[in-house]
């Protein structure tokens, strides 16, 4: 769902869902736009680096070693910390995982949020590419990625499809801490922050896209 929702990540939620059959056309153009990182961000880039991301992104891949060398470069940013971090991905989503089902193991139980297992395979698999995302905005020096457009079209996305928001969100700041707190002990103060900042905001866009549909049915 994170970055390009692929359809058969909708369709999984749709059998968990009230949404008609009738409306796939919507489901459609939603998960078109629904995108994550900005890719006007890359206007400032080398021609090169620019179409590295863009490539990347396209093809939700985390950076090889070249790419994110090439790009913090650029952006005057230590590579190694984060290359070591891209090694750790499926770990660090792994223990976020195990910490939020410690804290609320219901969640994966009948009648959970994360109830049937794809719904709690589609959680993980998006914590992983937001962590994607936050890491190419690390390389950037950046500390907003998102896509102002494209993140309400995701949070919409989310709605529509019965997505668990607030799991998914719980999900996502065990990441955020875990991967911070990697990221303190192998870099600089300024990229643990920039890392910190990136996810913050993602969990923030999604959050407030929710309040805003919520208040809109009042």
């Amino acid at each position: 769902m994170a970055d390009r929702l692929s359809n058969r990540c909708i369709r999984a939620d749709l059998d968990d869902t009230s949404v008609s059959p009738s409306t796939p056309a919507n489901l459609q153009e939603l998960a078109q736009r629904a995108q994550v990182f900005n890719h006007n961000i890359l206007r400032d880039l080398p021609q090169d680096l620019s179409q590295v991301l863009a490539s990347a992104d396209a093809e939700k891949r985390i950076l090889n070693r070249d790419e994110l060398t090439a790009l913090c470069c650029w952006s005057g940013t230590d590579p190694e910390p984060l290359w070591i971090l891209q090694g750790l991905m499926n770990t660090l989503v792994d223990q976020a995982k195990a910490d939020l089902l410690q804290q609320h193991p219901e969640l994966t139980l009948p009648g959970g949020e994360l109830h049937p297992e794809h719904r709690a395979d589609a959680c993980w698999r998006d914590c992983f590419h937001f962590l994607r995302v936050s890491i190419y905005g690390t390389a950037l020096d950046q500390n907003d990625i998102t896509h102002p457009e494209g993140m309400k079209a995701l949070g919409d996305l989310y709605e529509l499809v019965n997505v668990p928001i607030p799991a998914l969100l719980a999900a996502l700041e065990h990441l955020r801490r875990i991967s911070t707190d990697v990221m303190k002990g192998l870099a600089s103060g300024r990229q643990a922050s920039r890392l910190s900042n990136i996810l913050e905001t993602i969990c923030e866009k999604i959050r407030n896209v929710v309040k805003t549909e919520e208040a809109s049915r009042q």
